[in-house]
């Protein structure tokens, strides 16, 4: 049986796993998950800080620039990952605008997002809170026994998909899926690649390793994906891909603004992956990289000691520009149809 600590270690380690998924599919326009979790949060606010919030997102007309209300104390929450002052600044606008302030006065800010949060906002004339997931699993663990057991059971019942940290180990997902046909010619990918390299093989070798990646990818949970993802955006981003064979991401890149819990979910993830050789960590740094970092490497037989990350992240930098959004369908929806 799970001690308290046990039980709130995986609150934590649950909302720092939800916060980073949402930070990530945000980034590239992936935002189902919000409004999934949207009619969660708002009950567990309800049960946390015994409000009687209820969620209004099926009357925005009336209820604009808010997802809840409680008439009776005069609050209203917004559920947002998006931690900017802007953000805030233009939902009280929005409630100034349709005279929503008369009736609410306490704003309170949820924010799905722990990175880089601010907690300081003020507005003349409101009482504004900013509550993170991180604060709402202290006000979890500090709760009487008998009700910080229901909030663990309703958290793990209703976020338990999320639970990563849980199933450690795991970093395949059981879910085939079909494959996707690359184009019939790729011969813009093989002149970006064995420019540099010489020693061209064939489209067929090619091709055989790119669909060995995607399978790969496949056959990848969530976490892992996305991981995987922000090593390869760093690297195109930051990296000179013309004189170096290197996909890599400094550490503290990866780590930048996490909370303990957060980072703890990547140091699990990337565990995961070095043990099926995807990724590789560095905690010191290298002869060929001055800092620690994590490299991303797949290499098939077939075509001589090339890395395929690098090859994709050689393709999207060359394009006039680059979009992060097509580099996550690839990975995140195994879309390799863009190369040619």
């Amino acid at each position: 049986m799970l001690t308290r600590t046990q039980k709130a270690d995986q609150i934590f380690n649950l909302f720092a796993y939800f916060s980073i998924t949402i930070t990530m599919k945000n980034s590239v326009g992936m935002t189902d998950d919000n409004k999934i979790a949207e009619p969660v949060f708002i009950e567990l606010l309800n049960k946390v800080y015994d409000y009687s919030l209820r969620d209004v997102n099926i009357d925005k007309s009336n209820h604009v620039a808010i997802d809840a209300a409680d008439d009776n104390l005069g609050i209203a929450v917004q559920i947002t990952s998006d931690r900017s002052k802007k953000k805030k600044d233009d939902t009280i606008a929005k409630l100034e605008s349709h005279q929503l302030n008369k009736k609410y006065k306490h704003i309170i800010f949820l924010l799905l997002s722990d990175r880089d949060t601010s907690k300081t906002y003020e507005k003349e004339g409101y009482k504004i809170e900013i509550i993170t997931l991180t604060d709402l699993a202290k006000s979890i663990y500090n709760k009487p026994p008998k009700e910080f057991e229901e909030l663990f059971n309703y958290c793990m019942n209703e976020l338990g998909s999320y639970n990563f940290i849980q199933n450690a180990g795991i970093v395949f997902k059981q879910t085939q899926y079909s494959m996707i046909d690359l184009q019939a010619d790729i011969s813009s990918f093989m002149k970006i690649n064995w420019y540099f390299l010489g020693d061209e093989p064939t489209q067929v070798e090619v091709k055989q390793g790119l669909t060995l990646l995607r399978t790969a990818l496949q056959q990848l949970n969530y976490p892992s994906l996305m991981v995987i993802f922000k090593i390869l955006d760093y690297t195109i981003k930051y990296n000179n891909l013309d004189h170096s064979d290197l996909t890599i991401m400094p550490i503290a890149n990866m780590q930048a603004g996490l909370t303990k819990e957060q980072v703890k979910v990547y140091d699990t993830i990337t565990e995961a992956l070095e043990n099926i050789q995807l990724v590789h960590t560095h905690d010191e740094p290298t002869w060929y990289y001055h800092r620690p970092h994590y490299a991303a490497v797949f290499k098939h037989e077939a075509v001589d000691d090339f890395n395929f990350f690098l090859g994709i992240c050689r393709f999207f930098k060359s394009k006039d520009n680059y979009d992060p959004i097509e580099l996550a369908k690839m990975i995140y929806e195994y879309d390799f149809s863009m190369i040619n």
